[in-house]
């Protein structure tokens, strides 16, 4: 997270609006959620939640409401909250926040959603922030396909960079499509699904190219030969920024 937020930093001060993409953990859901908290509170400051743009939101008729409890353990987007305060140092009154939990969004749903949220990507002012991890690999995730490496973590390496390589191209369908196929267990699938179509939808009314640089990856376990590697568990983590590409 702070190698993204450390590229982040450098846009800080033309930013006026953060629009974070959390996945649902708690919560089994196909919709999008608008939260109904007035602020997000940090130990480095409060975080003013932008009640004008999700009521404009919710006047589409695409997302629904999250209660205050459902608002309150969704961790993915709890664990931006004091990145976001250290980033904005100082501006915290004039930054807001749009938070919006993503549940299992299908492909039509997803481009409802998507259209809604593009005209906020176009504002140069808005900061798009996708909370997300990789993958989770073990038996206490449900999740241990044999790999074709030397070892375990060569092999999470190699599906993680795969899927890698798709969000870059920007391709929401190529981006199902590998999950499909892969069954990689990624917690925050739908927002990046649900990202690639905003910026889909962004360009095709005639916006700027977003695109995706990943600027780190880990494990937080190297797991290593079969069998032994096999029978331990690790998490992926990763850190990209995206930008607008094209004329100037």
């Amino acid at each position: 997270m702070a190698h993204a937020y450390a590229a982040v930093a450098a846009a800080a001060p033309a930013t006026t609006r953060v629009l974070l993409l959390g996945p649902s953990h708690k919560v089994a859901t196909r919709a999008a959620h608008l939260s109904s908290a007035a602020a997000y509170a940090t130990p480095l400051g409060d975080l003013v939640v932008d009640t004008d743009t999700i009521a404009a939101l919710r006047a589409t008729g695409e997302f629904d409401g999250m209660d205050a409890s459902t608002d309150a353990a969704e961790h993915s987007l709890e664990l931006h909250a004091p990145w976001l305060a250290h980033v904005f140092a100082g501006r915290l009154s004039e930054v807001t926040l749009v938070p919006i939990m993503v549940g299992a969004l299908d492909a039509a749903k997803e481009a409802a959603v998507a259209s809604a949220l593009a005209p906020l990507l176009a504002d140069a002012r808005t900061l798009a922030v996708v909370s997300t991890d990789f993958c989770h690999y073990g038996a206490r995730f449900g999740y241990t396909p044999a790999f074709d490496a030397p070892t375990v973590a060569a092999g999470i390496e190699a599906l993680d960079r795969e899927g890698i390589a798709l969000v870059e191209a920007g391709s929401a369908p190529a981006w199902r499509a590998y999950l499909a196929r892969t069954g990689n267990t990624v917690c925050g699938r739908y927002p990046v699904s649900l990202l690639l179509a905003t910026a889909a939808a962004l360009a095709a009314g005639g916006g700027p190219r977003v695109q995706a640089r990943f600027l780190a990856y880990g494990q937080s376990e190297r797991l290593g030969p079969p069998p032994a590697g096999a029978e331990g568990s690790s998490v992926s983590y990763v850190a990209a920024v995206c930008c607008t590409v094209g004329d100037g």
